[in-house]
């Protein structure tokens, strides 16, 4: 089995991002992913993210991170689906679009499921607990296998 790694990108505009997985992907060719954390870019960025899977070789997971889950993003849910809808671009069906989007286990939006499938854009379903250490994993696998998901991901803080 080859190992793949995914590249989290958290800079502050789409350009520093490609330019971050330029210098990794030449330096280590196992990378096979990035992850785009949108709530971690500048404001007027998000009016471009929806052009950024086309301009890397590699698939893209797009990822706005809430606050409490250890992201940046501040708004409620509703502008955070609207958000995720306009990064999706659903304009030109022959632009390359993202690979995975990913949503927390919690975060119920049937309309984001729905233009995904269309897309034919996967489903990673992540669960985080960024302040204390899981303990018991199967009830939170048992809760995202209700859900629509094609990968399920679990962030655990760890403690020594």
């Amino acid at each position: 089995m080859a190992i793949k790694i995914c590249l989290v990108l958290t800079a502050p505009t789409l350009e520093e991002d490609l330019q971050i997985v330029e210098r990794y992907q030449k330096d280590f060719p196992s990378i096979g992913i990035v992850e785009l954390r949108v709530d971690m870019l500048k404001h007027d960025e998000v009016f471009y993210v929806h052009k950024f899977p086309a301009l890397v070789s590699l698939p893209v997971i797009l990822t706005i991170r809430r606050q409490r889950d250890g992201g940046e993003f501040r708004g409620g849910e509703y502008a955070r689906a609207l958000m995720f809808s306009r990064c999706l671009n659903m304009k030109n069906e022959n632009e390359k679009t993202f690979s995975y989007i990913d949503l927390e286990d919690d975060f119920c939006a049937s309309e984001l499921e729905y233009i995904c499938d269309i897309l034919k854009i996967k489903v990673v379903r992540s669960h985080h607990s960024i302040n204390e250490p899981i303990l018991e994993y199967e009830p939170i696998i048992e809760h995202i296998k209700g859900q629509k998901y094609d990968v399920i991901k679990i962030a655990s803080f760890s403690s020594c």
